[in-house]
């Protein structure tokens, strides 16, 4: 297609460093939007945090990086005149009301917008009042609104009336890492894995609270916590815990891993648990389930909207220490059955980049 007749796409997206799974996706999207043949692109790069360390907080770094993305994009749009606007907010205040200022700026650009939102929380801060829900309505009225499962479409887009003057679409998030699987690497049976950033919202004190129940039923039980220290309080009271429990001889701990590292934890261990408070389709999820380890999550933000349980090895649990042991237990008891996952998986590969392209093309 000649550059004339393409598309003007301009991205505002979260991408690495630091690393995490929205900026991940986004690195992805941004390389698939490159390599088709409809859009001429340009990014602006949101990167409000140098570590994954300094990631959460608001602080006055914070909002004076905000003022420079506001003129960066306002600069963008005058010299790029962008046809299409593709931009993933954070439905958390008050990120979002920051975000509100981006839309509205690209709307008066005449630019066709598109949002496509990552976590959820949108439901709950436009029923905060009136005032909220009536400004969000009015940001988002023409938008494209796009989603990671069929139950966050309707909770927060439909059930908020977001859809009355809007499209609204689901793409499921891709499963975006291969899996290397290593001959040499014995399986250890009774090895249970959580793999992710450690923070509150992935649930590892959850996990380690139930770990005394599994013990009790599963003495050879071994838990192995691994991943990126988000919060090192919140990492300091996982340890505290450990000790508290007196289960310090059933956990290892093994923080910033490095890729070899990574993917023995994969290849050596049983089953893979994410009992997460908050996030609502980790990339970890997919990844577990390309290295055929059975998953146990909780089902935040519908992920039994996604994944059926009688064709993906996942299971759905609460996050309760009863709940969560019982399901533990009772996964490590059986036989993994190798059901082609990485056949399903490339289908949701595939799924991300037609909708994707299709959704943003779409005249």
């Amino acid at each position: 297609m000649d550059e004339i007749n393409k598309i003007r796409l301009l991205l505002l997206v979260h991408l690495p460093p630091p690393k995490h799974g929205v900026s991940i996706i986004n690195s992805y999207a941004e390389s698939i939007l490159r390599a088709s043949n409809k859009f001429v692109i340009t990014t602006i790069p949101i990167r409000p945090s140098k570590n994954i360390n300094s990631l959460k907080g608001i602080g006055i770094q914070k909002f004076i990086y905000s003022i420079k993305l506001l003129f960066t994009l306002f600069f963008r749009i005058i010299v790029f005149k962008p046809q299409r606007f593709y931009f993933t907010p954070t439905p958390k205040s008050p990120v979002f009301f920051r975000d509100l200022i981006f839309i509205i700026l690209a709307k008066l650009s005449r630019a066709r917008v598109f949002l496509h939102f990552h976590r959820q929380g949108l439901n709950d801060i436009i029923n905060k009042n009136l005032f909220v829900k009536n400004l969000a309505g009015f940001v988002l009225k023409n938008c494209t609104l796009i989603h990671i499962t069929p139950y966050l479409v309707e909770k927060e887009f439909i059930e908020t009336n977001l859809n009355k003057k809007t499209d609204t679409h689901f793409i499921p998030n891709p499963a975006i890492s291969t899996p290397i699987f290593l001959n040499n690497i014995e399986k250890r049976q009774s090895q249970i894995l959580f793999f992710s950033n450690i923070m509150h919202e992935k649930g590892v004190l959850e996990l380690v609270n139930c770990l005394p129940l599994v013990i009790s039923q599963k003495p050879e039980a071994r838990l192995l916590i691994s991943g990126a220290i988000v919060s090192n309080s919140y990492y300091q009271n996982i340890i505290d815990r450990i000790f508290e429990l007196n289960i310090s001889d059933y956990v290892v701990i093994n923080p910033n891993p490095s890729n070899d590292e990574k993917v023995k934890l994969f290849n050596e261990s049983k089953i893979f648990v994410l009992p997460s408070n908050e996030d609502c389709f980790p990339l970890v999820i997919n990844e577990a389930i390309s290295y055929n380890l059975p998953v146990i999550t909780t089902n935040v933000g519908g992920l039994h909207t996604v994944f059926d349980d009688k064709t993906y090895n996942i299971h759905f649990t609460a996050n309760d220490s009863l709940s969560l042991s019982t399901c533990i237990c009772k996964t490590l008891e059986k036989e993994n059955t190798d059901k082609g996952f990485n056949n399903l998986l490339s289908n949701f590969n595939n799924t991300f980049t037609e909708r994707l392209i299709t959704i943003l093309s779409s005249e």
